[in-house]
């Protein structure tokens, strides 16, 4: 699982269907909460993701590069 974060103007979703379609990984929304805070979106959403081993850590890798773990990938 991963929690990634939403947030305005922050990268934390940003490419994350292309990501998972280029590895075959499939994912399962477990949780998730977004609200607004003076009219901008904040929160995270958990994700359970599923394929191959190798491509599930390639993802992870990719959603945890520096940038997003910047915005709070965790």
């Amino acid at each position: 699982m991963i929690t990634l974060p939403v947030a305005d103007g922050r990268p934390g979703l940003e490419g994350l269907s292309q990501l998972l379609h280029a590895h075959g990984v499939d994912f399962t929304l477990v949780h998730g909460g977004v609200g607004e805070v003076q009219g901008r979106p904040l929160g995270s959403v958990t994700l359970e993701l599923r394929g191959e081993a190798r491509a599930v850590e390639t993802v992870v890798a990719g959603l945890t590069a520096a940038d997003r773990v910047e915005a709070g990938a965790r």
